[in-house]
């Protein structure tokens, strides 16, 4: 912000607008055959998948209660059903 002299929603704004064409290379390189097992590249893309889902709206990491929470709950506390529950 300082070295570009722009607002902090500017810089936001900016980060923004490089993340759509940097899913688009991460998605692309998924598809491609790699010299590497693909187990490899998984790790670095789950990486970038838990950044996404813990940064992309608020500062998740600081702020869990903004953001993580409801993910949480409903992740392990109000899962979906996989099947009904009158036929169990």
């Amino acid at each position: 912000m300082k070295h570009y002299g722009v607002s902090k929603e500017e810089a936001i704004e900016g980060y923004k607008s490089l993340m759509e064409p940097a899913w688009k290379d991460l998605n692309e390189a998924w598809m491609r055959p790699w010299p590497v097992a693909k187990q490899y590249f998984s790790i670095a893309f789950n990486y970038a998948r838990a950044g996404d889902v813990v940064y992309k709206e608020d500062d998740g990491y600081s702020r869990p209660e903004n953001t993580l929470k409801h993910l949480i709950t409903q992740a392990l506390i109000d899962p979906i059903p996989l099947q009904d529950q009158s036929d169990a």
